[in-house]
């Protein structure tokens, strides 16, 4: 028919060059950025996409960044389209973890009627155009093997657990865009990966796809880690069925032991401690079609994380809940896994999945060469698979792209063989087949062994490693980041510890091991920063036992520092918050005891765990609560009276919940003690003892570990814990009225404080008349009636919606604060689809080519105020092409892109604190990541709002009035990025500090004071700072340095004159030197080490 439908479903493989005789009368509103290649035919595959960041020079903000985007973008939409019904990951791996870009169960993935429609191709095309680039610099030939690895094991866990590949008949590919040329470890990334890409057997549990690490509480933490298998037995109808642990999964996020596991619910048969592998595997024989039980508990245990879930593997079912326990004995906190044995009659054999092909593309942006056909080992010695570029510009890698989609889209073999051979081909094959069949030969035996070798081995080693990096990590990751994350924080953040509003934790202290002065000082400060890790008011309760062998069990109570029930530091969270710095002294100045008491002398540390024990007993608020004791000695347990005599199945609880024993060894000068030095009390788990020096620093390093298994969380993704009071302290002086700047066009009606008289004149003028044709704006609604000469090649982006007309303004930096709050919008929903879709065309109304604007987007709710848009984007870039249509687009789909996390708010007493974290956020991006003032620009915040806090209404508009009125913010917010943890350098250190200075009278001289604020929202610390000063006499030192203008350091100085102060924290600034200068008040100040 003529006109063609418009718009057509299938765009041109190439944006047609000659447009139409008679022009449209509205340009398209998203000309195709580059060519967008025409995909191709294939049999369904799910297709892993893995890029390197590591040795690449690609910088964020750099044209080498945006190449290398481009071409992973067009090289998508080569496989990925509707010639198909493909899926497509994409994953970036570098030197510190596999990081999710895109998912391959996301909505753009979906199958369905419209998969891989023009609509989603879209929405993945540009979620991977607005990547930016890492940079993590490889460790070398130690170390990005290591990497490669860890991301191959990412795709293979992708297909086995993630899109489930062989279970929907889908052949499984992978694309490795290379940047690192290792060649000293390529040998060993062939041999770690070789039989796992021939055979495509994973035979891996991943539950979720979701990264965890941890104890292994639920059924949806065990999943990835366990696995089971049915072995006949001879001349009968029965099965052996055994069920073990692996912790080679990257998806398994438990090291070490398990608590415990059964086979039974005899408490003989009860297993302590279970280690992992095959060797240790628990046991049952049943009759064909029977069941097998097995128990399985570890952490504080499975009832407080129940849930259900199915799981097969080696062509078995078992199904995981919890039922109040299966093992015997005191403790019934196990998950009980429930394993179906074959049915009787003929036996089915279990067939290997198909084999995966990788598709490998070396890329020199670092690097000058390759050498030939590098890693053509994962391309199973196929040289049609391996591809080098020129040089990592886009015209470059463009060209290996048509290559790749014919690798990619290669059919395989029509017909495999339903009878393997008995004598397969050596492997690999000189010239194996371009794609292997769906049901591959089995290797080696023509009759399948009842136990298959199971894939992946434990090397390559899991990824992620099960403790995450410290806190912040050297490098953050760009910005944006992947948004929406793929397993954003779904429950409240509490403070320091996630879990310490329902946790309490008993230090036993041994004083009997003979500190010398130093020793003593050195490892008080350890303790004292190692509890102010997770603590800074009542939560979580502690307790603190000093043991010097001088008291027996009875009297034990004389030497409690600190009691689970002490009204100063654990009773309700005003006076926990106010008494802190006390604690933490008390704790300091707490005598290690001097003399060492030898063992048969009095030691007692055996009577102190049993005290302790008692003490969490008697004081327990309810069973249900977390308890933890922590023992730091440097005494080795003695043979008598050993602590490790103690009947932990029957003592170590309280009512039902376990009590978890970590252990630190403090070695001594001359005196080391053995690094299993009670491990007995830890049930053998390695995250649970450590073996440090009695230094400080020692401490310190162990921080991020023992806080991260002590406070380990239902949630593996906490954010940052914003700051709670959003002004600055002090304020600078309000203007006068009327305001320095006259107030903005068009000012509110009527005004609040009217504008000076005359207005600023000339007003603007509205548009001229006639406008220019044709328009630059697209119309409101796209148009109905297509031109009567019907273009020969639709757009590739049609408007999805009515994209708004900007409008024409002073130059303004806005920040759209969306609540994700008490809204009943939820992933997936249409009601989510419209809330961002409103979000993004409100965006398109007050940013575009009528104004130079610049827009940032942050949501807000109970847990964190979270970036989705950051102003310092190149969307907002100011420059030539500022809001272009190409940089309005970019922005329009990142936002329509957005999930719906619906974080409930806390009521009439949180979500005025969740609306004042969000402001006080909008102010920070205004003063130091926009500069707005300084750019003369206007500054505006919308409020998408969607909770009506009644109550705190009031308290809303008095902590914001000032800032609002008179736009005084007067914070440092350093590089933009939120961040936790110590304070370490001076880029940590500047959102922090503040400094003002106030002129002596009489005197040419000042008084300049120092202090640090932890209401920036930028300032990640919390508590105290480990030490200041503001001279080098080491009388000033202040230890424990408290936040607030009233504990400020202030030299007197002539003017023209410097003043300078110290500020140390954590490790400390050495390691992580570099200089900044820092402008607030009128003053300068610069930092370095």
């Amino acid at each position: 028919a003529d006109p063609t439908a418009d718009p057509t479903k299938d765009p041109t493989a190439d944006p047609t060059r000659d447009p139409t005789a008679d022009p449209t009368t509205d340009p398209t509103y998203n000309p195709t950025k580059s060519p967008i290649q025409t995909s191709c035919a294939s049999e369904p595959t799910d297709i892993v996409i893995l890029v390197s960041e590591m040795c690449d020079g690609t910088f964020e903000g750099t044209q080498a960044c945006d190449d290398k985007w481009e071409f992973v973008a067009e090289l998508m939409t080569s496989v990925k389209g509707d010639a198909n019904s493909n899926r497509v990951s994409v994953y970036t791996f570098d030197t510190v973890s596999v990081s999710l870009v895109a998912s391959i169960d996301a909505p753009a993935n979906a199958l369905d009627a419209a998969t891989n429609s023009v609509d989603r191709v879209d929405e993945l095309y540009y979620q991977l155009r607005a990547q930016q680039c890492i940079n993590q610099e490889s460790n070398g030939d130690d170390g990005s093997s290591l990497e490669l690895n860890e991301a191959l094991n990412t795709a293979y866990t992708v297909f086995d657990e993630i899109a489930n590949s062989d279970d929907l008949g889908r052949v499984k590919k992978i694309i490795l865009v290379n940047t690192c040329a290792d060649v000293v470890n390529e040998q060993e990334i062939c041999d770690g990966n070789a039989d796992i890409i021939h055979t495509g057997d994973i035979s891996s549990g991943a539950g979720d796809g979701v990264l965890r690490t941890g104890p292994a509480l639920s059924c949806l933490e065990q999943n990835p880690c366990v696995e089971f298998e049915a072995t006949p037995i001879d001349d009968s109808t029965d099965f052996e069925i055994c069920f073990w642990w692996d912790d080679s999964n990257p998806l398994c996020g438990k090291d070490g032991t398990i608590s415990h596991s059964c086979p039974s619910d005899d408490e003989a048969d009860k297993i302590e401690g279970w280690a992992p592998g095959r060797g240790n595997a628990m046991c049952n024989v049943v009759a064909c079609g029977g069941q097998a039980q097995f128990g399985l508990k570890d952490g504080q245990g499975c009832s407080s994380n129940s849930g259900a879930l199915t799981k097969e593997l080696y062509g078995l079912t078992a199904s995981c809940t919890y039922n109040g326990g299966l093992c015997g004995g005191g403790n019934t906190e196990d998950c009980t896994w429930t394993v179906e044995a074959p049915q009787c009659g003929p036996l089915t054999t279990y067939t290997s999945p198909g084999g995966i092909d990788v598709v490998v593309v070396n890329v020199p942006c670092g690097i000058q060469t390759y050498p030939e056909n590098f890693l053509i080992c994962l391309a199973e010695d196929d040289p049609s698979r391996v591809l080098e570029a020129a040089s990592c510009t886009l015209p470059d890698t463009e060209d290996l792209i048509p290559a790749i989609a014919g690798e990619i889209c290669t059919e395989p073999t029509p017909s495999p063989t339903t009878d393997p051979t008995a004598d397969p081909t050596a492997d690999p094959t000189a010239d194996p087949t371009s794609d292997p069949t769906s049901d591959p030969t089995k290797d080696p035996t023509a009759d399948p062994t009842a136990d298959p070798t199971r894939d992946p081995t434990a090397d390559p080693t899991k990824d992620p490693t099960a403790d995450p990096t410290a806190d912040p990590t050297a490098d953050p990751t760009g910005d944006p980041t992947t948004d929406p994350t793929t397993q954003p924080t779904r429950s409240p953040i509490h403070k320091e510890c996630d879990i310490g509003f329902e946790m309490d934790v008993a230090f036993i202290v041994d004083n009997q091991c003979g500190y010398s002065s130093t020793e003593c000082t050195e490892r008080q400060e350890g303790i004292s920063e190692l509890i102010s890790s997770f603590k800074n008011d009542n939560t979580p309760r502690i307790m603190y036992l000093n043991v010097d062998g001088s008291t027996s069990f009875g009297s034990l109570s004389q030497d409690v520092l600190v009691t689970i029930d002490d009204p100063l530091y654990n009773g309700d969270e005003t006076t926990g918050a106010a008494n802190f710095q006390n604690l933490m002294q008390l704790i300091r100045a707490d005598d290690c005891g001097g003399n060492l008491i030898e063992v048969g002398s009095g030691y007692n540390l055996r009577d102190a765990v049993e005290f302790t024990i008692q003490q969490l007993q008697a004081n327990a608020v309810t069973t249900e609560r977390v308890y933890k004791i922590v023992i730091v000695t440097s005494c080795e347990a003695p043979s008598t009276n050993d602590p490790c005599d103690i009947d932990m199945s029957n003592v170590f609880s309280v009512g039902d919940s376990e009590i978890e024993v970590t252990v630190i060894n403090v070695d001594l000068a001359g005196r080391e003690i053995p690094d299993s030095n009670l491990q007995c009390l830890t049930e053998n788990d390695p995250q649970r003892i450590y073996n440090i020096g009695a230094n400080e620093a020692e401490f310190q390093g162990i921080i991020d570990e023992f806080k991260q298994e002590l406070c380990y969380a239902p949630t593996q993704d906490p954010t940052a814990d914003p700051t709670r009071d959003p002004t600055s302290d002090p304020t600078k002086d309000p203007t006068a009225d009327p305001t320095r700047d006259p107030t903005r066009d068009p000012t509110a009606d009527p005004t609040k404080d009217p504008t000076a008289d005359p207005t600023k004149d000339p007003t603007r003028d509205p548009t001229a008349d006639p406008t220019a044709d044709p328009t630059k704006d697209p119309t409101a609604d796209p148009t109905r009636d297509p031109t009567a000469d019907p273009t020969t090649d639709p757009t590739y982006n049609p408007t999805k919606s009515p994209i708004q007309t900007s409008c024409a303004s002073e130059p303004t930096d806005i920040v759209i604060l969306v609540s994700e709050m008490c809204d009943g919008t939820f992933e997936g929903t249409q009601a989510c689809d419209d809330k961002w879709e409103f979000v993004a065309e409100l965006m398109t109304s007050v940013k575009g080519d009528a104004n130079s604007n610049r827009v940032s987007v942050y949501t807000f709710d109970t847990v964190s105020v979270s970036l989705v848009a950051s102003i310092d984007a190149p969307a907002n870039a100011l420059d030539a092409a500022t809001n272009s249509v190409d940089r309005v687009d970019e922005l329009y789909y990142q936002l329509r892109a957005q999930q719906c996390i619906n974080q409930e708010s806390n009521g009439d007493d949180g979500s005025s604190l969740e609306l004042n974290e969000a402001l006080n956020t909008a102010y920070t991006v205004f003063d130091e990541i926009a500069n707005s003032d300084d750019l003369g620009r206007v500054k505006k915040i919308i409020l998408v709002n969607t909770c009506a806090d009644v109550v705190n209404e009031q308290e809303i508009c008095d902590g914001n009035a000032d800032i609002i009125h008179t736009g005084d913010i007067s914070s440092g917010a350093g590089d933009g990025v939120l961040r936790t943890g110590p304070a370490l350098s001076c880029l940590e250190q500047n959102p922090c500090v503040e400094f003002e200075a106030t002129p002596i009278d009489d005197s040419t001289d000042f008084e300049i004071c120092f202090w640090w604020d932890d209401s920036n929202p930028l300032c990640g610390k919390d508590g105290t700072i480990s030490h200041s000063c503001p001279s080098d006499d080491e009388a000033d030192k202040i230890e424990g340095w408290a936040p607030g203008r009233g504990n400020a350091m202030c030299n007197v100085v002539a003017c023209g004159g410097q003043a300078q102060f110290g500020l140390k924290d954590g490790q400390g600034c050495s390691s992580n030197s570099g200089a900044l200068t820092k402008e607030l008040y009128g003053l300068t100040a610069s930092c370095t080490y």
